[in-house]
């Protein structure tokens, strides 16, 4: 008999955690049943479009009847997804992101007695900084997971500072790198023949360094005008970088862009200045692309590209990345491009991450 294996994500739309749920379900293994549901309800291209990927791998979705905020969505799971779980009766729960971390702890708590004793729980560490501004809400659903021995974080820098964090919890923490499938790679339309064409993308937030990607723009515009910079997401900081580039010519600005890790090839160089990561999906993508990155060098993002690599700045020091923009020329781009590639085809590949996902649900 089939295991039954539900993965609870924040909504169906394109974003990191998903994708790692989606690389797991998609694993071809007749022993196991896989179905997403959703917390609260993703609407728009980017929803029906993941939703055709579900469908195109045969896994089971079920959606949320909610279109509100994470939270108040989180609040009102159990009382609608009590009917699937009865339904189904699923084996394992795999939760991913906090919203879902919520949803999945009130549903056990308030809906207790339909659940099986055996049933068990998998939730993902994505990050390396948890429940951000919910501190209360974060320590009452950690003890739930701990108490369940669920965690599994995506990186060594993860899971040190899950147990910095919550250091009552002494049991090891198993840690399974994101796997990735190689994507086939199509020409994105917005490319500058005649510049060198720099993207920038995920989502517009503090925690992308987006103001050291601004002023990086700012003076390279004065000195240097033969990049061009292609900048896809949205986020809350949006309306700040676009007011701060709009008087320059060699900025784009996208929006989301739907399987973006399709067109990634088509770019000269990644540029991200992040300031801190769990384990950079877009990192390993671009690799797999054989599209070289710009990196801040903090764990998560250093963790996906070689030891060697010379590409990367401490404490997203703008006058390191102008010195690495200005001797870009100086470097064997199609060397670094296979440098890379070598490096995440050996520790990322898809196979590895499916292998002890499910080697863990059936444990």
């Amino acid at each position: 008999m089939k295991r039954k294996i539900f993965h609870i994500v924040t909504h169906f739309d394109i974003g990191g955690s998903e994708t790692v749920a989606i690389n797991i379900s998609k694993a071809d293994n007749p022993d196991y049943e896989f179905h997403f549901v959703e917390v609260v309800r993703g609407e728009g291209v980017y929803s029906n479009a993941f939703i055709k990927d579900l469908e195109k791998h045969n896994i089971f979705y079920h959606r949320s009847p909610f279109s509100m905020n994470c939270i108040l969505g989180a609040l009102l799971f159990p009382f609608w997804f009590w009917k699937v779980h009865k339904k189904y009766n699923p084996d394992v729960y795999h939760s991913h992101t906090e919203s879902p971390d919520v949803a999945l702890y009130l549903f056990f708590h308030f809906f207790f007695f339909l659940i099986n004793h055996n049933t068990k729980i998998v939730r993902t560490l994505h990050n390396t900084k948890l429940w951000k501004k919910k501190h209360l809400i974060g320590y009452l659903v950690e003890h739930f997971f701990l108490k369940h021995q669920a965690n599994v974080a995506i990186s060594e820098p993860v899971r040190k500072a899950y147990l910095a964090d919550f250091s009552f919890y002494s049991k090891e923490i198993p840690v399974i790198y994101n796997g990735l499938e190689e994507k086939r790679q199509m020409p994105f339309e917005g490319i500058e023949k005649r510049n060198v064409n720099i993207l920038f993308a995920g989502r517009i937030v503090p925690q992308k360094g987006i103001n050291t990607l601004f002023k990086t723009i700012q003076i390279l515009d004065e000195k240097q005008n033969d990049f061009f910079f292609h900048i896809i997401g949205e986020g809350p900081l949006k309306d700040i970088l676009v007011k701060e580039l709009k008087n320059l010519d060699n900025v784009r600005f996208y929006g989301n862009v739907y399987n973006l890790a399709s067109y990634l090839h088509s770019f000269d160089y990644l540029f991200m200045p992040s300031e801190y990561e769990g384990l950079s999906m877009l990192s390993i993508e671009s690799s797999f692309a054989k599209l070289p990155i710009i990196i801040n060098s903090v764990e998560g993002l250093v963790d996906t590209v070689p030891k060697s690599w010379p590409l990367k700045v401490i404490n997203n020091n703008v006058q390191d990345y102008l010195r690495i923009f200005h001797n870009l020329g100086k470097y064997n781009h199609d060397s670094l491009a296979d440098d890379a590639y070598q490096f995440v085809t050996e520790r990322f590949g898809i196979k590895q991450m499916q292998t002890k996902y499910l080697d863990l649900y059936k444990n």
